[in-house]
């Protein structure tokens, strides 16, 4: 947790734009509001809209999770303060359960420009104040004091929810002034468009909001988005900066926890040293899992439009770690036999090209639905509801994990396996079973029994990819039950698997991740990053943040891999990959990777032996490599070495 560098006194307020937010400073404190000369014939909220009406502004979410109060704000304005409230204990789980709303009251058109502006600042509630159920908020968590709203424009004509504003902002404590220009991008009658302050983050939060304003201008009068007042409306991520402190300090720890010496010596057949012989020493694989989802589809050339020779090729030159996105599922996994044994020849194929193959999932505890447990297998002991039919559930998933390990090991695969993936997020069978916890203990003891050798995580998402210090439901889930299970089968669970699928409109700074994965380390757990992908987020915006999770990640000494949810847009559940668009067209990812993981991360380095026949490479980076000796004009000489923390010396016969 030392590692960590907070976010002092910070909020982040999520502003939803569509298109052609441009990011500029955080206005200075005092400035006058939205100070612009618009082009003329634009609609606006009228006055009876102010923020403080609450006739015209109401509070969505049936008011569960989050209060409001019109306050004095000491500027001489009033202002309207929203506070969330928690529900049985537990602040409000989604963004939109708390939420200040309004519907637009004029009709706007596709194509139409929007000008939405607002002031607000972050306003964190005193410790102990209390909701309208008088329920305690808590004292605010001194080192991480983050407050969350979301400003989104909304269609619900039929129920669309389709989106023009979606954007994240973050203020501090002082006043901001906010400008967004966008596009509107459906047609509403008057009231079915909608004004949204979502502010549902999973923590206590208290932000005051005022001048809150909307204009709007027909498309017929072709104002440019790019024309108007923007600011502060850019995803972004705190410790994004070119010469941010946390990234400096992780690639020091790089140096120290990735690197160790290469040592070769080299003579002759009688054992002479030999003196001035070429030395070459090249990483082959990296000890570092570096990998991608494996689509086994558009392997075969299955998959329509995806181009399947140059996804192998671009598979077998990024990655030394494959995982498949479906097919060791439950469901998948008993599927028809050729698809079935197709699994099992691309299993042999990877290996055999030196990938290492992890197996996901074999459990995932809910009934019914894709990758989850089959229906047959779970409706009806579930419908039964009696300690037999608990028996005869537990048998069957017990005799699935003894079957997909076993028949994999003959294999050589897998190197570990998510156990048990999403618990807290599909807890339908745990449930049921009643043993708690006590039901993954036995998944995983069962995995054990099959394949001692292999690892076991449990896997879930918004977990490290969170705010480490919110306590957030699956936060709070996990910082029990892992403690819990370390102490109650030491060493059962060897790693947490953080699935790390990210919306880019509100990322976590990577030093909160960096606290997941330290913490995670003092139960004796390995963490690896296994379905990362970012939504929302520009190519820039992206690549940095690709960056910067890559950097964190190595940098932690509990952390051994990180994963891609796929690499290509063509084969992407989301059409949103890392390192390629449609068609092969790199994205900046792609250069991101390159420099790290295929550049400065995998090693190599050449010499000359000096009169003594030795050679010292000086730190590499962990992993496998090829040291090639060529003496004169003899032929050249390769052995494989392995460099790990304690480093590597060999002596080469020419």
């Amino acid at each position: 947790l030392t590692l960590m560098t907070m976010w002092l006194g910070w909020t982040s307020v999520l502003v939803g734009v569509a298109a052609h937010a441009a990011s500029v400073g955080v206005l200075p404190q005092g400035e006058a509001p939205h100070v612009a000369t618009l082009p003329p014939n634009g609609r606006v909220l009228p006055p009876w809209t102010q923020v403080t009406n609450a006739s015209f502004w109401s509070l969505g979410g049936e008011g569960k999770f989050v209060t409001r109060a019109v306050v004095p704000d000491g500027t001489g304005e009033e202002v309207l303060r929203l506070v969330t409230l928690p529900l049985n204990g537990r602040p409000a789980p989604n963004v939109w359960l708390a939420v200040l709303q309004a519907d637009i009251p004029f009709g706007v058109s596709q194509g139409d420009t929007g000008l939405l502006t607002f002031t607000a600042r972050a306003s964190p509630p005193s410790a102990g104040a209390l909701g309208q159920r008088g329920r305690s908020l808590g004292p605010r968590t001194p080192s991480h004091n983050v407050t969350l709203i979301v400003p989104v424009i909304q269609s619900d004509l039929d129920k669309s929810y389709t989106k023009s504003v979606d954007l994240a902002v973050r203020l501090n404590s002082s006043y901001q002034n906010i400008s967004i220009p966008f596009t509107f991008r459906q047609t509403d009658p008057s009231g079915l468009a909608r004004i949204m302050f979502e502010i549902g983050f999973e923590q206590p939060q208290s932000i005051d909001l005022k001048r809150v304003q909307l204009e709007v201008w027909p498309a017929s009068e072709h104002v440019d988005p790019a024309s108007l007042p923007s600011c502060c409306g850019t995803p972004d991520y705190p410790g994004r900066e070119a010469n941010a402190t946390w990234r400096a300090e992780a690639l020091a720890r790089i140096d120290t926890l990735r690197r160790a010496p290469l040592t070769v010596h080299v003579t002759d057949a009688s054992g002479h040293p030999k003196a001035g012989c070429d030395i070459n020493a090249t990483m082959t694989r990296s000890d570092f899992r570096f990998g991608s989802a494996v689509n086994q589809h558009v392997w075969y050339g299955l998959h329509n439009g995806v181009n399947a020779s140059i996804y192998r090729q671009e598979f077998l030159r990024l990655f030394n770690t494959a995982v498949f996105e479906g097919e060791m599922k439950w469901p998948e996994w008993e599927a028809d036999a050729p698809s079935h044994n197709q699994t099992l020849e691309l299993v042999d194929t990877l290996i055999a090209a030196g990938i290492r193959v992890r197996g996901h999932n074999l459990v995932w505890p809910s009934c019914g639905g894709s990758g989850k447990v089959p229906t047959d297998v779970c409706a009806g002991p579930i419908a039964a509801n009696t300690s037999a039919s608990r028996a005869t559930l537990e048998a069957a998933i017990e005799a699935h994990i003894a079957d997909e390990v076993t028949t994999l090991k003959a294999h050589g695969c897998c190197e570990e396996f998510d156990v048990v993936n999403e618990p807290h997020g599909n807890p339908q069978i745990v449930d049921f079973l009643g043993v708690g916890n006590g039901s993954m203990l036995k998944w995983l003891a069962a995995a054990n029994a099959s394949n001692p050798s292999a690892g076991r995580r449990i896997n879930e998402d918004r977990v490290c990819s969170a705010f480490f210090d919110i306590d957030s439901p699956q936060q709070a889930y996990y910082k029990e039950m892992l403690p819990w299970m370390a102490q109650s089968a030491p060493g059962l669970l060897t790693g947490l698997g953080c699935e790390s699928h990210l919306d880019g409109t509100v990322l976590p700074a990577p030093t909160d991740m960096l606290g997941w994965y330290e913490w995670a380390g003092t139960l004796g757990l390995t963490v690896r990053i296994t379905e990362f992908d970012v939504v929302n987020a520009d190519d820039a915006l992206y690549a940095d943040y690709l960056r910067d999770t890559l950097i964190a990640l190595y940098s932690s000494s509990s952390a051994d891999g990180f994963l891609m949810w796929g690499f290509t847009d063509d084969a992407h559940w989301l059409h949103s990959a890392p390192l390629f668009r449609s068609g092969w067209v790199g994205k900046p990812g792609l250069a991101v990777w390159e420099e790290w993981v295929l550049g400065k991360w995998r090693t190599g380095v050449f010499g000359i032996t000096d009169s003594a026949g030795g050679w010292e490479a000086g730190p590499v980076h962990h992993g496998e490599y090829n040291v090639e000796v060529r003496c004169g004009g003899g032929a050249a000489v390769v052995r494989e070495v392995h460099v790990t923390a304690g480093g590597a010396e060999i002596t080469v016969q020419v």
